[in-house]
């Protein structure tokens, strides 16, 4: 049993701060378990690679239509660690960049479940990072430096609020965490991962 007065720990496992903040209300900084989860991914993968040149200029839309209809995930989950991508979506980048000698015979998403080649390999995650890159300045467009700034004069401006206003600020710190923490998970895994 438990003592009157005595201390009590609590684990929460290995989470991600979506789980953390949702049922517990905070978020861990520098939480290994986090990821981000990242909507609408075919279309920003795709206009990324057209704008990135890691699609071949002589290829026909009859031909890029046919690679694109391939792809089927629009949701993706990246974490912050080396090759920190799900089975899925590596299939996905691996067709958007594969050449057209790679695409020969290959009329299926699971026909790149596995490496087609260090080149494909390489240009798939360097595709992935300018995803994330692009999903940084479009969605979550303040650099680190702005949010961590603001997050300081939120924490100090808290010590002199009333409890009324302090409430609303504490919102706006979770808030501040939240995206802050995000933007790390999506920074680490361009670090690891941009050869």
């Amino acid at each position: 049993g438990v003592s009157e007065n005595e201390e009590v720990f609590i684990s929460y496992g290995k989470r991600g701060n979506d789980e953390l903040m949702q049922y517990y209300g905070f978020v861990v900084p520098d939480n290994l378990a986090d990821s981000y989860v990242m909507c609408n991914f075919v279309d920003k993968a795709v206009y990324t690679a057209r704008g990135g040149g890691f699609c071949s200029d002589d290829e026909d839309e009859d031909t890029f239509a046919k690679r694109v209809g391939m792809l089927k995930d629009d949701r993706v989950v990246v974490r912050p660690k080396l090759r920190g991508l799900t089975d899925r979506c590596l299939q996905t980048l691996r067709v958007l960049v594969a050449s057209k000698e790679e695409l020969k015979g290959r009329a299926a998403l699971l026909d790149f479940s596995s490496k087609v080649s260090d080149d494909n390999e390489a240009k798939a995650y360097k595709l992935m990072c300018g995803v994330c890159e692009r999903e940084l300045s479009e969605s979550l467009p303040t650099t680190l430096e702005e949010d961590q700034t603001m997050l300081n004069n939120l924490l100090t401006a808290k010590k002199k609020f009333l409890d009324e206003e302090l409430n609303e600020t504490g919102v706006k710190i979770q808030a501040l965490q939240f995206r802050i923490a995000k933007k790390q998970v999506l920074k680490t895994f361009m670090k690891l991962n941009n050869q």
